[in-house]
């Protein structure tokens, strides 16, 4: 059995076999934790029908960008509103999956688990805990953490309502102090060496994460033997009884050869305009930092930056992560803005990764 289950985790590929399908295969690529964004909110009820559109609009102002992309759940409803739990995440990763490892089915992580009855489960993912509130097929809520911090807990507690069951796959002391007054039933479990959501994904529904493949992607070096062989096999069926036979071989001999040769030309030439533009645009590094000490609010810590040719990845501790945001987006020295790890929150602040597109950044144009 072919691997069949492809986990994307922060730039990286891992594969899994799991008997998922009883008849034909298919692959499923899942999107890890750390690159996801999880957001809650309230819509009236008649918005429903157009609930798609509405949520990319939002996504599409808010990061200013267009290439994020998302799943979406209807957690909750009354007569007037209804609650959406939605989660975003890069569309590169998406095409990647689909495109490049022809993956039938896209799912967020935390959407492969299930539960019979009302439960919070709760799972080391590398260096985060990760706190999931989940009843059948449905995440209720949703919560990561660096640090373990009783406060967030507590609050992420409140929320969840008629729980009837912890489950906790991972031998925290510190974490199960936290539940020890609690009246609600805890059990442990050993965490197993591989990803914990290969355990429940068999319980979970895939059809409302199938994505439709429209991907078709044509080698140029394909196309040119093609096109080679139609003229080759055109010009002998008409001169299959000539006496210039061998003459009209050579001729297409020389026709190949000067379409290779073309093409050769061509994509030097590519190259070389390539390469200058690269020298045009190469940044102003002076600018960019200027531009951040102008925008960024007081109490903002830079704690990470990386600076390349078309990108700037930055690690920032803020107060306020919206104002952040926006101030960003508003910088004419940045195309796009996009959070690459969900926020968290350490004591008072907020941490956020953020990698922003950079135009031509020069002290003078």
């Amino acid at each position: 059995m072919a691997p069949n289950i492809l986990y994307y985790q922060t730039g990286n590929i891992y594969f899994y076999k799991k008997k998922i399908f009883k008849f034909f295969d298919r692959k499923i690529g899942v999107i890890s934790v750390k690159d996801l964004v999880f957001i809650k909110k309230s819509y009236p009820s008649k918005a429903k029908k157009h609930l798609k559109k509405i949520i990319e609009e939002e996504f599409s102002t808010t990061f200013s960008s267009e290439n994020f992309s998302f799943f979406y759940q209807v957690i909750e409803g009354t007569l007037s509103h209804i609650e959406v739990a939605i989660w975003g995440f890069d569309r590169s990763i998406k095409d990647e999956l689909i495109n490049k490892y022809k993956c039938t089915y896209i799912i967020p992580e935390p959407l492969c688990f299930f539960a019979e009855t009302p439960l919070v489960l709760i799972y080391k993912d590398q260096d985060n805990y990760v706190l999931i509130y989940l009843f059948k097929n449905m995440v209720l809520n949703f919560l990561t953490l660096k640090e373990l911090n009783k406060e967030s807990i507590n609050l992420f507690l409140k929320s969840c309502k008629n729980i009837s069951m912890i489950k906790l796959y991972t031998h925290d002391t510190e974490l199960e102090d936290y539940f020890s007054t609690s009246n609600i039933q805890i059990q442990k479990y050993e965490a197993p060496a591989y990803p914990l959501f290969l355990d429940y994904i068999i319980l979970t529904s895939l059809k409302n994460f199938r994505v439709k493949q429209f991907s078709l992607k044509l080698d140029p070096a394909f196309i040119l033997r093609i096109l080679a062989y139609f003229l080759l096999g055109l010009t002998i069926t008409f001169y299959i009884s000539s006496k210039k036979y061998d003459e009209k071989i050579l001729e297409i001999d020389k026709r190949i050869k000067a379409i290779k040769e073309e093409g050769i030309a061509t994509m030097e030439k590519r190259m070389a305009e390539e390469i200058e533009k690269i020298r045009a645009n190469k940044q102003d590094v002076l600018y960019i930092l200027n531009s951040l000490e102008g925008i960024l609010p007081k109490g903002t810590t830079v704690k990470k930056l990386s600076l390349t040719e078309e990108t700037l990845d930055l690690t920032l501790l803020s107060n306020d992560p919206l104002i952040v945001i926006n101030n960003l987006t508003f910088e004419r020295c940045f195309t796009y803005v996009k959070l690459t790890s969900p926020i968290n929150k350490e004591q008072r602040q907020y941490l956020m990764d953020i990698k922003l597109g950079l135009s031509k950044c020069k002290l003078i144009d």
